[in-house]
């Protein structure tokens, strides 16, 4: 008896020493991880000092609302330069980076995406073809609104599926 209690408590000391030593390894590379922050954390704030007046900002507002019609990058760069100056409380900023999303035409994108992948595989070729490229429009789901999605996301849910009509 006794000696199946110290077989158990051997077996026991074993384990905490392996999870003891676990903790040391996570440990060594949570202090790498943090330095690795700090140095990112003391480039951020170098970057929001040196912004911070906003001039730049300005400009590319101007630039960007002056040109007849924005690209998606040009919107993005607009996000991204809020985001550093403003932060995430400014309303503005999400409302640009909602811009480019809707500038993106992904719908578009996919569509040709799509018809690449079914065109490489007609082609006798292996490839990975994305789930929304398989989709038939009549059986796909509705795509239930989320706080990400665009006013118009569940009419672009589903990619129709690219197909061939031959004519004699």
């Amino acid at each position: 008896m006794i000696q199946m209690q110290l077989s158990d408590m051997e077996k026991e000391t074993s384990s905490l020493k392996e999870q003891l030593a676990a903790s040391e390894l996570r440990k060594q590379s949570d202090q790498q991880r943090m330095k690795e922050l700090l140095l990112k954390e003391g480039q951020l704030e170098a970057a929001k000092a040196a912004l911070g007046s906003g001039t730049l900002l300005a400009d590319l507002e101007t630039a960007v609302t002056k040109t007849a019609a924005p690209a998606a990058e040009q919107q993005l760069a607009l996000g991204g330069l809020r985001l550093l100056i403003k932060g995430t409380d400014d309303p503005e900023t999400l409302s640009t980076f909602q811009k480019a999303l809707e500038l993106v035409e992904w719908s578009r994108h996919l569509k040709m995406l799509c018809a690449a992948q079914i065109g490489i595989a007609a082609s006798g070729q292996q490839i990975a073809i994305l789930e929304e490229c398989t989709r038939k429009p009549a059986i796909a789901p509705a795509v239930a609104p989320d706080k990400f999605a665009t006013p118009n996301a569940a009419e672009h849910a589903a990619a129709p599926l690219a197909t061939s009509q031959r004519k004699n």
